[in-house]
């Protein structure tokens, strides 16, 4: 736990969960093997996430995009990869590119697994095709 601390974790904060990926211990059921049960009594590694409280998503705020990846295509333009921080996008919404300041618009958008959505919100990892630059 000292390396945690040294490194900004609070220790109220944070969980500690033995598990062994080797030999599957303690990953989806809580353990039986009495060496590691005569210590610890808390959950399994999935019994614990499952508990966890989901992450507050700021909807509220302006549309912020944490670009992941950028390429060109002869056909289909620039295209955006990357993960909505913040706020949401709608197709068709004019959006402003930084650093540059430059004018573009989302042409289309689509999700993780490769559909075709309507808009994309914070949290979501998102695919913009058809960027194009005003």
């Amino acid at each position: 736990g000292t390396f945690f601390k040294s490194v900004g974790f609070k220790s109220s904060e944070t969980i500690f969960i033995p598990v062994s990926g080797l030999e599957g211990e303690n990953l989806l059921e809580k353990s039986t093997n009495s060496s590691l049960t005569q210590w610890y009594t808390g959950g399994s590694l999935v019994d614990i996430i499952d508990g966890l409280d989901p992450p507050k998503r700021s909807y509220d705020r302006p549309f912020r995009l944490v670009v992941t990846d950028v390429f060109k295509h002869p056909q289909m333009g620039l295209s955006v990869a990357g993960k909505v921080d913040a706020g949401f996008v709608i197709m068709g919404t004019p959006i402003v590119v930084m650093p540059g300041a430059s004018n573009a618009m989302v042409k289309s958008i689509t999700s993780g697994d490769d559909k075709s959505v309507d808009y994309s919100v914070s949290g979501e990892q998102w695919y913009q095709r058809r960027v194009r630059v005003l």
